[in-house]
């Protein structure tokens, strides 16, 4: 039987690699892999997102030349890790589909763990359909004994990659995998049961921890009634390279009064950004939103949606893109991919993802009766979000537009610019009723300058009661990014010298 092309081109690069790994590594763009840097200007707590320091790239790229030439010298396990290489973006530019081609040259080789890589690769891919060829391959894998990809099996149920969320249908790989003496199986499934509140051994948590498995340190810092162990335990996690470890302790040390937020910053930092799968990326925006700029907001939103599989930070970064948009946007391809990890929690019936999702529905004409249906239900339910996006749907039709007023003002009450915006803009096109709706349209753009919102910021100066309240209007709206309002103020301020 002739071989695989792709397994031909392994073993010529494998036998390059001894002369350094440049030979058998694409040169790309520069890798993702980001950073936290402080902001120049002294006055700004924002904070800024760049890449990675030169010294962790060197120390990287020494590592994986040691694992390039191992895996010249035929050690597959090293095959495997240099492969990996490529989809973590450690070392070398992220590249799923080289680390796909090294994998499945590898799997078809058979070899077993090439087969589970190959699976955590694809199901942690941001394309659904490499998803759900993962999701399959663990699956088979799984269920042929090969205990290796069982963990990958197991993730991709809890977080609904590749397929539905099935969270009664977690555990079930894991337990067979740990029966087989997998240890990262036996460690994953006490940190699942930690998660979930269920009785763990914490004999042999801490025992797996001694033995370097970051998942049972994860458990044993869940399950720990002391919260300076659970902390030195959620350490220890995140140095062994559990994300879900860093945020934890991150999360930990804000609640200690006494402890400073750079130990916090760091460890959150490294669990968003240095760490693939990632975790915290959302709570550590959440944390301090004021901390970070809007633009470094919305990355680490689609980081966290990205790279860790978090589906309300998928929310955030559909309802940014959206909120960012004048008026209602096509549904382009990166919007598309959103949805399709937004899709699985709605349908366990998260409202905030319904609704997410029925905004991105409405873009398009033939799912306009189901976006109209999933929004709804979400704004039943109390989401912000689904009632501004239910209103904006429901304008286009003039018979129904004291409803959509009603619902942009509801939304506008409970935080959600978009309702405030739509309120305003309602507001402002009633030319009949201007005069006698200041009152209202200050009200409604002071709320969205609350907010952060720099249009309602702008508008509140135009509708300001007084000079004093319509200059502090104008310098939130340029804090906030409106560079018109910016220029305004400097071109006053220097006319008054």
């Amino acid at each position: 039987m002739p071989l695989d092309r792709r397994w031909i081109r392994i073993c010529v690069c494998v036998l390059s690699a001894a002369l350094g790994p440049s030979r058998c590594v694409r040169e790309r763009a520069a890798s993702p892999t980001v950073a936290v840097r402080a902001p120049r200007s002294q006055g700004s707590s924002a904070v800024a997102i760049d890449l990675a320091s030169d010294r962790e790239r060197a120390t990287e790229s020494t590592h994986l030349e040691a694992v390039s030439r191992a895996c010249a010298a035929g050690v597959v396990d090293a095959c495997v890790t240099f492969a990996e290489r490529f989809a973590d973006g450690r070392g070398v530019a992220r590249d799923f589909a080289e680390a796909r081609d090294r994998l499945e040259a590898l799997c078809v080789a058979q070899a077993p763990r090439a087969c589970a890589a190959l699976a955590r690769v694809n199901v942690w891919s941001f394309f659904p359909e490499h998803a759900r060829r993962g999701r399959a391959v663990a699956e088979r894998e799984c269920a042929e004994r090969r205990s290796e990809a069982c963990v990958v099996l197991s993730d991709a149920r809890a977080r609904g990659l590749g397929g539905p969320i099935e969270r009664d249908r977690v555990e079930a790989p894991l337990v067979r995998a740990c029966g087989a003496s997998v240890s990262e199986a036996c460690a994953a499934l006490s940190l699942v049961r930690a998660s979930s509140g269920q009785p763990v051994d914490e004999r042999e948590a801490s025992s797996l921890c001694d033995r370097g498995l970051a998942r049972a340190c994860l458990a044993s810092a869940l399950v720990v009634g002391d919260r300076r162990a659970s902390l030195a335990l959620s350490e220890r996690a995140c140095e062994l390279g559990e994300a879900r470890g860093c945020s934890n302790a991150a999360a930990l040390l804000r609640s200690f009064e006494f402890v400073g937020s750079a130990r916090a910053e760091a460890l959150a930092a490294r669990g968003c950004l240095q760490l693939v799968p990632s975790a915290g990326c959302r709570a550590w925006v959440e944390s301090d939103p004021r901390r970070f700029g809007r633009d470094t907001r919305e990355r680490l939103y689609e980081r966290g949606c990205q790279l860790e599989r978090d589906v309300g930070a998928c929310v955030e970064s559909v309802r940014t893109r959206l909120r960012r948009s004048v008026g209602t946007p096509a549904l382009s391809g990166s919007l598309a991919v959103l949805a399709s990890w937004v899709a699985p929690l709605c349908a366990i019936g998260e409202a905030s993802a319904c609704a997410a999702q029925g905004a991105l529905e409405a873009t398009e004409l033939p799912t306009i009766p189901r976006a109209l249906a999933r929004l709804r239900a979400a704004c039943d339910q109390g989401d912000a979000f689904g009632c501004a996006q239910l209103g904006s749907l429901l304008a286009t039709d003039t018979t129904q537009a004291s409803e959509a007023r009603s619902l942009w003002r509801r939304a506008c009450e409970m935080g959600e610019v978009l309702g405030c915006r739509a309120m305003l803009r309602s507001l402002r096109q009633a030319r009949a009723a201007r005069e006698g709706a200041r009152a209202t349209i200050l009200a409604v753009s002071q709320r969205g300058c609350t907010l952060e919102d720099s249009e309602s910021c702008a508008t509140a100066a135009v509708y300001a009661e007084t000079p004093a309240q319509a200059r502090a209007f104008e310098a939130r709206a340029c804090e906030l990014g409106d560079h018109e309002r910016c220029r305004a103020l400097t071109t006053r301020d220097a006319q008054a010298r």
